[in-house]
């Protein structure tokens, strides 16, 4: 798996932090999207740990798929 680099800051580190508004600003199937590629991508490294550890994983996309179906996001 490759290594995930930081973002660099655009404003100074003593200045507060606020996503929240950026992200309710973002339309609905934009954030949708990216709790599911959120979603799949800690399942996948659930399943890669799980692997190396010669075990079962306790969480699979195919788990995750029939959530994601119950409000499909737009092909575009």
């Amino acid at each position: 798996m490759r290594t995930i680099l930081p973002i660099a800051r655009k404003f100074p580190l003593n200045t507060p932090l606020n996503d929240q508004s950026e992200w309710r600003s973002l339309p609905l199937e934009e954030r949708l999207k990216a709790v599911w590629e959120m979603a799949l991508f800690w399942a996948e490294l659930e399943r890669e740990r799980a692997e190396r550890e010669g075990r079962e994983a306790e969480i699979a996309t195919d788990r995750l798929l029939p959530v994601a179906r119950k409000r499909p996001l737009d092909k575009t």
